[in-house]
């Protein structure tokens, strides 16, 4: 039985990836050609290197998502591979290894992968280190067979399964035992995560290993699995140093992951560029003008990169209103929106006869001016700095389609005849009398604020 056991390992070490590619390239084309993670891959490159050329983030985003959908297959091809095939496919290097010892010969250590093309590659960790005890926390399946076979491809190598259904207290029970724990990183946190930088830009991360870490007097490393090659990879260790806080640990994770990518280009194809890891700041309901966290990590993270000030990164358009007084009223309040939010680059979208309010380093990072008839220019130069959000203080214009000239995820604007709230698709209006005066339009502009969760007078 064993022998026909090997026969079939043995076959499926060479059918099987082969097969795989193909599958993933497969894939992989029609997610590039008909989904939108390209335009999410995209984005998230070119607000993440501004420097370089175009050519380059599209290559590099081509070769995440491809790397992605391999990413997909790991847990469904690695485990019907031979043990032989599986030690020549994930390799550590002597150097490597002896980092990982040096790590559990401290105590307990907490390693934390990114979402990379061969963030599987932790779960061999037992297979290529035998003597090392290690859990992972991982989504269960709500398809019972489905469920079966992930716990049965990631536990075969020795690797403890940790359900996010337990909860915390299994977690902290099985680090409590002496456990090594691999917990995921970079996935975005949501309202309840804690508030760090990540390329500049704002972004919400769970802070659950920096926690256990100080809880438990824990190491903690960064592991990556390095492809070099479909389905091959090395394992790499780095320990993060810190001053013993979960909001240092947290922030530093990700600084030292980000200066990686910056390092190298094949590392940087390998992340996962098409997931929304700052999707918690996309400018839904109520956060487009607000920062407040429980959890605000940003001066670690801007300590971590030796910054004192932070980087203004993420844009946001607005229209500023064809009548004076409104346009004098929008201007009065740049300069206190500038201070509450101040990771946003703000652009000002402008009739030309006004551009004499808005003034760059001032109330403002850039002002696009236009001429009658010239609107939809302005609004597709706006374009090209891949705007976050459109705001539109210019009653009834159709804002949903001026955001779309503008490439904006999200869009709010002004309507005399909508009930306030009214929502299309990623676009908010809000009521305003169509004969509004200055002071109907100032006031206005303060029920405008707090519904994007800025209180003016804060």
């Amino acid at each position: 039985m064993s022998g026909s056991n090997g026969t079939a390992r043995k076959i499926a070490d060479i059918v099987l990836p082969p097969m795989a590619w193909a599958t993933s390239r497969a894939l992989g084309l029609l997610a590039w050609c008909f989904s939108e993670r390209k335009d999410i891959a995209l984005r998230n490159l070119a607000l993440s290197f501004p420097e370089r050329s175009e050519e380059w983030r599209k290559r590099t985003a081509f070769k995440s998502i491809m790397r992605m959908m391999e990413m997909f297959l790991i847990p469904l091809v690695n485990p019907l591979l031979s043990d032989d095939e599986l030690s020549r496919r994930h390799v550590i290097s002597p150097e490597m290894a002896e980092k990982i010892h040096a790590l559990c010969q401290k105590g307990k250590t907490i390693f934390q992968p990114p979402h990379c093309a061969m963030s599987e590659a932790g779960v061999f960790i037992p297979h290529i280190i035998p003597d090392m005890n290690i859990s992972t926390m991982y989504r269960a399946l709500d398809w019972k067979p489905a469920e079966r076979y992930v716990r049965w491809a990631r536990s075969r190598w020795g690797v403890g399964l940790i359900s996010r259904k337990d909860g915390l207290l299994e977690v902290r029970r099985r680090i409590g035992e002496g456990e090594n724990l691999l917990i995921l990183f970079d996935q975005s946190a949501g309202k309840a995560g804690a508030l760090i930088l990540s390329f500049g830009r704002v972004c919400s991360a769970t802070d659950l290993p920096g926690s256990l870490a100080t809880r438990f007097n824990s190491s903690v490393a960064l592991i990556i699995g390095r492809r070099t090659g479909f389905l091959r990879s090395s394992i790499e260790v780095y320990e993060v140093e810190n001053d013993g806080s979960a909001a240092d640990i947290t922030a530093r994770t990700s600084i030292m992951f980000e200066n990686l990518l910056r390092e190298d280009d094949e590392l940087c194809a390998d992340w996962m560029w098409s997931h929304r890891r700052w999707k918690c700041l996309m400018s839904g309901e109520g956060r487009c003008l607000n920062l407040r966290s429980k959890k605000n990590y940003v001066d670690y993270s801007l300590r971590a990169i030796g910054l004192e000030e932070q980087p203004r990164c993420l844009p946001y358009v607005l229209r500023v209103p064809e009548a004076r007084g409104k346009a004098e009223c929008l201007a009065a309040r740049m300069p206190a929106l500038r201070e509450r939010r101040k990771d946003v680059r703000w652009i000002a979208i402008c009739p030309e006869e006004h551009k004499d309010l808005f003034v760059e380093g001032n109330n403002c990072e850039r002002v696009i001016a236009f001429t009658k008839g010239g609107l939809n220019a302005a609004l597709k130069d706006a374009a090209r700095e891949w705007t976050e959000v459109y705001l539109s203080f210019e009653a009834d214009s159709p804002v949903h389609r001026e955001a779309g000239l503008c490439n904006a995820l999200y869009s709010t604007g002004f309507s005399s005849k909508a009930s306030n709230g009214r929502k299309h698709k990623r676009c908010t209006v809000h009521c305003i009398p169509e004969s509004a005066d200055k002071a109907t339009f100032d006031k206005a502009l303060d029920d405008f604020f707090r519904h994007c969760g800025y209180e003016m007078d804060e």
